[in-house]
């Protein structure tokens, strides 16, 4: 692995990501960009990023977090402005890069917080090395078991878009047409075909899958079901968010990993017991039903 700070704060992440430190990593010939925060002490963070999407959608949550301790921001290889592989990488490839990243920044036990297709990334990052990091946030995981199916995915996601702040939407479609139909194509396949919920049962550190009310994606049901199915898991559900929480809910998605980070080990739960609603601003007030399904 071969790396180098970039100074031209004009690429993709820069308007979310200003802040940080960007470095170009080389791992097995494939090009990975970090944004790594500051702060250097406290507990770790690393973030990865959902299909055809960036590090820049990181944006709000990687500030949150970075007041607490050290964030690191991923652009995988073949999304933002990394450039495409040779071939196409499956998870387990991604998972590699993610560990490889870990291991040559001297990131000490981090919380892995993946998103969307991120959460199978980090699923597999903890399976093929057991004790580099300590625990893990599956924000919106990705796919729901009773719908995995490609039309009715893509159908999902536009159900889930029309919830999102222009904005935040705009990301993904950015970011799916910076990625290009080749690299999305390749890459839904195995997104859409993974287990997740078969995974999980052999990972042994915590983890908190986190599920929004208006995520037709990855609906509260779904959540729960795979919190059920973790050895040591727990549920979050937020009033007020969709898709894309960790934009536009990431107070409440940094509340989460800050308690893994904090606490190191978690009670195994069962759902019924350990669920938490949380509330993102402009969700409807107590009273009404925590979740939509």
């Amino acid at each position: 692995m071969v790396f180098r700070v970039c100074n031209d704060r004009d690429m993709h992440a820069a308007e979310e990501l200003s802040e940080f430190t960007e470095t170009a990593l080389t791992v097995r010939g494939m090009d990975v960009r970090v944004f790594e925060s500051d702060l250097v002490t406290g507990p770790a963070f690393v973030l990865i990023h959902g299909f055809g999407v960036s590090s820049r959608y990181f944006g709000p949550l990687a500030r949150e977090l970075s007041k607490y301790g050290r964030v690191l921001v991923l652009d995988l290889p073949g999304f933002g402005k990394t450039h495409d592989p040779d071939h196409a990488l499956r998870l387990p490839g991604f998972a590699h890069v993610v560990n490889e990243v870990i291991r040559t920044l001297d990131v000490v036990e981090p919380v892995l917080v993946g998103h969307s297709m991120g959460t199978q990334v980090a699923v597999e990052a903890l399976l093929r090395a057991p004790g580099l990091s300590r625990a893990a946030v599956l924000a919106a995981p990705v796919v729901n078991d009773r719908e995995r199916r490609a039309g009715l995915l893509m159908w999902r996601f536009v159900e889930s878009a029309v919830k999102e702040p222009p904005a935040s939407a705009w990301d993904s479609i950015r970011g799916f047409l910076h990625s290009g139909p080749r690299w999305l194509l390749r890459d839904f396949g195995p997104m859409l075909t993974y287990r997740i919920e078969d995974r999980v049962p052999d990972i042994a550190v915590p983890i908190t899958v986190v599920g929004g009310v208006g995520d037709h994606i990855a609906p509260p049901d779904w959540c729960r079901r795979l919190a059920e199915r973790c050895t040591n898991g727990n549920v979050v559900i937020v009033e007020g968010a969709a898709h894309q929480m960790i934009h536009t809910s990431a107070s409440q998605v940094a509340e989460v990993a800050l308690d893994l980070a904090k606490s190191g080990v978690q009670r195994p739960t069962k759902t019924g017991e350990g669920e938490q609603v949380r509330r993102s601003p402009g969700a409807k007030p107590p009273g009404l039903p925590p979740c939509g399904d």
